[in-house]
């Protein structure tokens, strides 16, 4: 699921959805953070796109619980 910021930022570096999943399922974590307002864990993961750029993507998880 993205969020209207994300999509925003997609907008704003030319993303698509396969790009974003790409550095998703091929990229590293290159840190983990605190969300400020939930405190929930954001990892910071570095790639490349399918297009061969390099970009970051900020990622949460959801409990199923």
């Amino acid at each position: 699921m993205l969020t209207h910021h994300a999509l925003d930022e997609m907008i704003a570096d030319d993303l698509h959805v396969q790009g974003i999943e790409h550095i998703v399922m091929t990229g590293s974590v290159i840190r983990v953070e605190a969300d400020r307002d939930s405190a929930e864990r954001k990892f910071v993961i570095f790639g490349s796109s399918r297009e061969g750029f390099a970009a970051e993507v900020v990622a949460k998880t959801k409990s199923l619980l």
